[in-house]
């Protein structure tokens, strides 16, 4: 396994990866063969591309019988298998996929599914009973793999020899913030093409910019003008006292911009470029926001933009998406998975990533929330042989499904304009956790949330900060044990 240090690299290489799925021919037949993806860069490239080829070796298995439990979440794509062609275009993705790799390598896929509330469980059981286990490779959600992991449930991927997350089908930004004192026990590759619908993104009224007179918002984003002021700018814009009551009330009249609070908070600070937790020069976790002060200043200044009455960001749920749907709101602060929820809104609608604090900060950054993924149990009775076949199913999903599950699903289904289709590029290319958002979200990102839209204008932030300093250090401190261990 070879470790990746450079973000900025990550990020190119998933801009990349995400205009292959973009541009790629849909026929899923022939996974190799690249010769009708479309144009720009994707025309050049070419087998000896190291990003992009599978270097696994050439053996078969026997016929073995491969095992695998994954998540009952079949709306989100977990289960690894589907029982045959039926002209859904993501579901005959897999299907083709599979089958690609079951006649290569000589296996046969079993897939059974189980509520994803009790994956956790199912992993404990299987490690405890001891012996190679009934499952090769066991679903978790990402803050129960890193649970699994400190448990010692999980493969340390130093010992999976063909499993390569230097490659470009791996998301390499998220995956090294999981990593523990340099070793990594899980990893999101394009097989887990959940992650993608849980990045987050704002949504858009496009009738009611244009009603406005507002500017191209896609124009902003390129020319990296879109920032927090000009989005509480233009969402103050478009609120209207429907009622005339002297009150902005959300579903009555029209709100600004609406969000349940534990997406809208966490993705405010993530897309300033700040965390709860970073990591030290040992890859190890600490919880460094007590030690910045323009984290201080980002959450002061969101908070008190949350707190005016254009805006509801202290609250989940309270029917945001209908209003949103019913042009009670502007914009919408979700996810990229909530576009097939919304595909039969009247009023057109477009997708944006998430603004830069100010026009100092260089880059954008997307939250990405949680998502499952397969995971090796050490129970693992071949190593080589589950290796070879985790790596294959990234690779063969980067060269079929994303295309199915974006160009066709996404793109050409939920996404209006090509616009937005770039836009969700910008998303993917941008794309990180924070593991104190998702990891230890019980701990530390609800409770603290939760006591920021208490205090609504942010008086008190560094001190509720500090307040949950303790916690996170009793949890850094299990991880510290752990690694001091492996």
């Amino acid at each position: 396994m070879k470790k990746i240090t450079m973000r900025v690299t990550a990020l190119l290489l998933a801009a990349a990866m995400l205009a292959f799925c973009l541009s790629a021919c849909a026929d899923t037949g022939n996974p190799e063969d690249t010769s009708a993806a479309g144009g720009g860069t994707l025309e050049e490239e070419t087998a000896e591309d190291p990003f992009k080829t599978l270097d696994n070796p050439n053996v078969t298995f026997d016929n073995f019988e491969f095992n695998v439990l994954s998540a009952d979440y079949k709306e989100y794509y977990t289960p690894l298998d589907v029982e045959s062609l039926n002209s859904e275009i993501v579901n005959d993705a897999i299907y083709t996929r599979n089958r690609t790799i079951e006649d290569q390598y000589k296996i046969k896929f079993y897939n059974d599914l189980d509520h994803y509330d009790n994956l956790l469980t199912d992993m404990e059981k299987q490690v405890n009973a001891g012996g190679d286990g009934d499952y090769e490779l066991i679903m978790l959600i990402c803050r129960n793999a890193y649970t699994a992991t400190i448990k010692n449930y999980l493969i340390d991927y130093d010992n999976l020899p063909y499993v390569d997350v230097n490659k470009e089908y791996y998301f390499r930004d998220l995956n090294k913030q999981f990593t523990i004192g340099g070793k990594m026990f899980f990893a999101y590759g394009a097989e887990s093409i959940n992650v993608l619908s849980f990045a987050n993104c704002i949504l858009f009224n496009k009738n009611m910019a244009v009603e406005h007179g507002m500017p191209d918002f896609y124009d902003m984003v390129k020319n990296n003008t879109w920032t927090f002021a000009e989005m509480f700018k233009y969402a103050e814009e478009a609120a209207v006292d429907t009622d005339g009551d002297g009150k902005l009330k959300l579903n009555t009249d029209v709100l600004g911009l609406v969000g349940d609070y534990d997406k809208i908070n966490p993705a405010a600070w993530i897309a300033a470029d700040e965390y709860l937790i970073t990591k030290d020069a040992d890859d190890m976790p600490a919880f460094t926001c007590t030690e910045s002060e323009r984290f201080i200043d980002v959450m002061q200044y969101v908070l008190e933009n949350y707190s005016r009455d254009f805006v509801s960001a202290f609250t989940a749920g309270d029917g945001k998406n209908t209003a949103f749907m019913e042009d009670k709101a502007f914009m919408w602060a979700h996810q990229v998975g909530t576009l097939i929820s919304i595909r039969s809104m009247s009023s057109d609608y477009g997708v944006l990533p998430w603004p830069k604090y100010d026009l100092q900060q260089d880059h954008y950054v997307s939250r990405a929330e949680d998502a499952w993924l397969h995971c090796v149990p050490t129970t693992c009775g071949n190593t080589e042989r589950t290796s070879v076949i985790l790596q294959a199913l990234a690779y063969y999903s980067y060269r079929t499904v994303y295309d199915a599950y974006y160009e066709q699903a996404l793109s050409a289904q939920y996404v209006r304009d090509p616009q937005s289709v770039e836009m969700l590029k910008q998303i993917v290319a941008t794309m990180t956790v924070d593991i104190g958002d998702n990891v230890w979200y019980q701990d530390i990102r609800l409770p603290l949330v939760a006591a920021f839209c208490s205090q609504k204008g942010g008086t008190k932030l560094a001190s509720t900060l500090k307040k949950y300093s303790r916690t996170a250090e009793r949890l850094i401190k299990t991880a510290a044990e752990f690694a001091a261990k492996n």
